[in-house]
């Protein structure tokens, strides 16, 4: 019985797929019953929920949306619109996309493992997924949600690396198979990766540089040249169709301001990253695990690739474990590129913004057990350690999730996040019934999150509070003017809600002494105040009093 176990590798990699499954259950039942629901439901993770709510229930239409500098047509919108579509409700349909976006990537990750080792791919994977409960494990054990909320987030950039991971299986599918639809398929997963996110770009095409260098080898340029060409046809043709939709006029995409080539703010952006990085390697162990994994794998990887340099300068293609030097070579050079363009590009100026270069540390975790299964000094040893390994690392976390889903209160924190109603919302939903609140602009954090959670319909529009103008970010401007369509055309306001130590001297200025405070929290630091009615011009985006 104990042997059929050890070899039965689908037994071990289900049971860690359930588990996944059954940790991110817990987390959600956290985010119910603490701080985690306002960093899950802040005002970027519901650029979908809000899209789809325009689109298909408001009536305002597509014409006239600021869209994110990233899209997230593909995957993202589309899967989400489809969870929107059959739930009715954006907190399930919240909850459904997120554990649906992790196992799309262990689903991948599976795909890749299984395509460069038949024999121990359900094993590797396995080992992969027990391996990223380095990440699901810190909510439920501590009060760290930041690394683990990149995996179930919406509309960041887990949609590219989706797109990424997908785009490697069908290269290596190819450089197997040799087939031309697998090709046309890499086409479009590629053209599609880059206008959904132009990230993509740095995480899958940069990523394959160290390839376009083979190609000065006639064997690696008889096997590279077409799914490499056809690549860089994707990604040119990507970019233009993404200019098309720029200035089309329909829509709009946010440009990317500080996110890319802002060099002025290197240094700043290297030493908040360099902080980050020691800061994690002094105070959470968890964390600090993730890194020294990232570190070990590609140091493993770089002596992998010298110690089989001569196969590799003089490639065999018959050799064993051919293509899977290539897969070890892009995904080597994938964890650096990806790690550090956002730092290069001056863009890492908090720790929220390892959104962006977070993906390198999933790929430090895959890429360890892929060498160590590849390597033909290692492969047994590997294979064999896993069949006694795997059984032992179910059954702990077995035990683990026993434990902890005996001793949290799952029912009542699953409740609670399917029924989340924020306080802040609750008070201003009251306040509409008592003061007659019509439209109401405001700071970008409290605007849409107030909007989308509102029970009594409040509707609250993003403005620079200190110049009371429009903030067309991530909105349909023809929400804030007359001559839109739908459920919420031509608003007229009549309320704020802003930071209590907002500049206020705009206000000030154009409402005098009109202004009405009717709600203060010290706490948590707004302020409500009812104004005289008032619209805003399309044309010079300015408030025009109505009386």
């Amino acid at each position: 019985m104990l042997s059929l176990l050890r070899k039965s590798a689908w037994i071990w990699y289900v049971a860690s797929g359930l588990l996944s499954i059954g940790f991110l259950l817990i987390i959600f039942a956290d985010i119910g019953d603490t701080g985690f629901a306002s960093i899950y439901f802040n005002s970027d993770m519901l650029y979908d929920p809000v899209i789809f709510r325009d689109i298909f229930l408001d009536g305002t239409g597509f014409k006239g949306w600021h869209l994110n500098a990233a899209p997230n047509f593909f995957p993202d919108m589309f899967f989400y619109f489809i969870f929107m579509a059959l739930s009715g409700n954006f907190i399930t349909a919240n909850f459904l996309f997120s554990i649906f976006q992790y196992l799309v990537i262990l689903a991948l990750v599976l795909w890749l493992f299984r395509q460069v080792n038949r024999e121990n791919g359900l094993q590797l994977a396995a080992t992969f997924n027990f391996m990223m409960f380095l990440f699901l494990l810190v909510p439920v054990f501590t009060d760290r949600f930041h690394l683990a909320f990149q995996l179930i987030s919406i509309s960041y950039h887990m949609g590219s690396f989706i797109m990424y991971l997908l785009s490697l299986n069908l290269l290596l599918l190819y450089l197997r198979k040799k087939s031309g639809p697998v090709l046309v398929l890499l086409f479009f997963s590629a053209l599609l990766g880059v206008i959904n996110d132009r990230l993509f770009i740095s995480q899958f095409v940069f990523s394959l540089l160290p390839l376009v260098l083979l190609l000065l080898n006639h064997v690696h340029r008889k096997i590279l040249l077409r799914p490499l060409s056809v690549i860089i046809a994707a990604t040119i043709l990507g970019l233009g169709f993404f200019r098309l939709l720029k200035v089309s006029g329909y829509i709009y995409i946010i440009g990317t301001g500080f996110k890319m080539f802002n060099f002025e703010n290197l240094a700043v952006s290297w030493n908040t990253f360099v902080d980050y990085i020691l800061r994690i390697f002094r105070n959470y162990h968890a964390e600090r695990g993730i890194l020294i994994i990232f570190i070990f794998a590609l140091v493993l990887a770089l002596v992998y690739l010298f110690h089989h340099r001569k196969l590799i300068l003089k490639p065999e293609p018959q050799e064993q474990h051919f293509y899977q030097k290539y897969l070890i070579i892009v995904i080597a050079s994938y964890l650096p590129v990806t790690l550090l363009i956002p730092v290069i590009n001056g863009a890492f100026v908090a720790e929220s913004i390892i959104r962006f270069n977070v993906m390198a540390f999933f790929m430090g975790i895959m890429l360890l057990p892929l060498v160590l299964g590849t390597w033909k000094m290692t492969e047994n040893n590997t294979a064999r350690l896993l069949r006694y390994l795997l059984p032992v690392t179910t059954f702990t976390f077995l035990v683990l999730f026993g434990v902890k889903i005996a001793t949290v209160e799952f029912s009542d924190g699953m409740r609670h996040y399917f029924d989340y109603y924020p306080e802040k919302v609750r008070v201003i939903d009251e306040l509409k019934e008592e003061h007659g609140l019509k439209y109401g602009v405001g700071d970008y954090w409290y605007a849409k999150y107030t909007t989308m959670f509102s029970r009594k319909e409040v509707r609250i529009y993003t403005i620079f509070s200190h110049a009371l103008r429009p903030f067309y970010h991530s909105t349909n401007e023809n929400w804030y003017h007359d001559g839109g369509k739908g459920r919420y055309r031509n608003p007229v306001f009549n309320f704020t809600v802003r930071k209590i130590n907002a500049d206020s001297e705009k206000l000030k200025s154009t409402f005098q002494e009109r202004l009405d405070t009717i709600y203060i929290n010290n706490e948590d630091n707004y302020i409500v105040m009812k104004l005289p009615e008032f619209k805003i011009d399309r044309s010079t985006r300015e408030f025009v009093l109505l009386d």
